[in-house]
């Protein structure tokens, strides 16, 4: 094997006859190179939005979220919450009750402006920081009391609402639970509530244009009093792993999600689609590296005479087969090596300067695209390449058994 490698070495870095088989030679490995550094860019593109999305997603979900597994609301009676606190170490343990409603506030101009929304009852039963929404405020206070409220600032805008200039007051409709149709009578089927705009939040999410949030107490004295639909718990450690510890507090009745679960859709989305650019790309590289099988088959038909000595100097037809196959590896591997030197200089470049933009900068989070580097797509983008070369570069092999055979002959 030490002499098929030393051989194959030579053939590559020596001096051909015919200088079209170093040219193909060179397209072979630029080909790889390019392909290679391709991959490695991507899947690092795709792991920077996902890490993106993780960060965005980080403070604005709880570490736990609560919730029957009918998602329907439940009456907090039975919940032992001292029991949480003893097992959990908690942060902050919020009761929240969410409902669908229609906004309704008039403009500088007493035009009538209308939206549908969910309102977001708020009870914290336990908190030793301030709340997680401080760092989203940006218009306003944040005051969450009984008659004020904070919504989201696309909900905001799309209402004319501006806290920092005025405190204005919006009517909320509340679905009754159990309406009965009655033409005459219109309060039937909604309550109504005027509660005084506070401030506005920005996480850069879906809920920035839908909720409103207010304290619990908006509920009180209703038909939706002692009522909630989810229970949010905030750790002091990260990722802890107290999943299993609150499915035996909370019982088979309960659905407990932790960060992951809550966007688990967004994630698969984005796991699928970094898949399926892998399996293209590596498709793409599969194509641009069957210039290999020319490059070996030109050797071969070059070192007719060198085949001719190893045979008669007693030399098996699969060692002679190895020289070449090591020749296709030894492509392969140069060609991850030159492709991840040239993608993780770019990925640097990128990270540091943010050179290629996303476009308009004011339709997404960042103006450029975000990178991130993971060495396990870096050892399966060579794994890749250099299984795909070492399967390609047996096909042209087999010329070799034909010489031999003409041999033996």
């Amino acid at each position: 094997m030490n002499l098929s490698f030393h051989i194959a070495f030579r053939y590559l870095f020596s001096k051909k006859n015919r200088t079209a088989i170093n040219i193909i030679t060179f397209i072979s490995l630029i080909g790889i190179t390019v392909g290679t550094a391709s991959l490695i860019l991507v899947l690092s593109v795709f792991n920077g939005f996902e890490s993106l999305i993780k960060n965005i997603y980080d403070d604005v979900n709880p570490d736990y979220l609560i919730t029957k597994k009918n998602f329907q609301s439940f009456s907090t009676d039975s919940i032992n919450y001292d029991k949480i606190l003893e097992i959990v170490d908690c942060n902050e343990i919020t009761e929240i009750y969410d409902r669908k409603v229609l906004i309704q506030s008039i403009d500088n101009e007493n035009k009538i402006r209308n939206e549908f929304g969910i309102l977001r009852g708020i009870n914290k039963i336990y908190s030793n920081k301030v709340g997680y929404l401080e760092k989203f405020i940006n218009k306003g206070q944040n005051i969450i009391s009984k008659g004020l409220c904070i919504i989201g600032s696309g909900l905001a805008n799309s209402m004319l609402l501006n806290p920092d200039i005025e405190l204005k007051k919006i009517d909320v409709f509340v679905p009754n639970k159990n309406m009965q149709f009655n033409s005459l009578k219109k309060n039937n089927f909604f309550s109504k509530t005027r509660l005084l705009v506070s401030g506005t939040f920005y996480t850069n999410t879906d809920i920035d244009n839908k909720l409103i949030i207010t304290s619990m107490d908006f509920f009180e004295n209703s038909e939706y009093s002692n009522q909630i639909s989810s229970i949010e718990v905030r750790t002091k450690i990260k990722n802890s792993n107290n999943k299993e510890s609150l499915i035996k507090i909370f019982g088979n009745n309960f659905l407990i999600k932790n960060k992951y679960e809550q966007q688990n859709f967004l994630y698969r989305i984005l796991k699928t689609e970094k898949l399926i650019i892998y399996i293209i790309l590596t498709f793409i590289l599969a194509v641009g590296s069957f210039n290999i099988i020319s490059s070996i088959i030109m050797t071969i038909l070059e070192k007719k005479h060198d085949i001719n000595l190893l045979w008669n100097l007693g030399g098996q037809s699969s060692s002679i087969k190895n020289i070449f196959i090591i020749q296709g590896f030894l492509i392969s591997l140069f060609g991850a090596i030159f492709g991840i030197i040239i993608g993780l200089t770019i990925c640097f470049i990128q990270e540091k300067f943010g050179l290629i933009k996303l476009g308009n900068p004011d339709a997404f989070i960042i103006s450029y695209y975000p990178i991130k580097i993971k060495i396990i797509d870096i050892i399966s983008v060579v794994f890749t390449v250099i299984f795909l070369g070492s399967l390609i570069s047996i096909i042209p092999t087999n010329l070799v058994n034909y010489f031999t055979k003409k041999l033996n002959n």
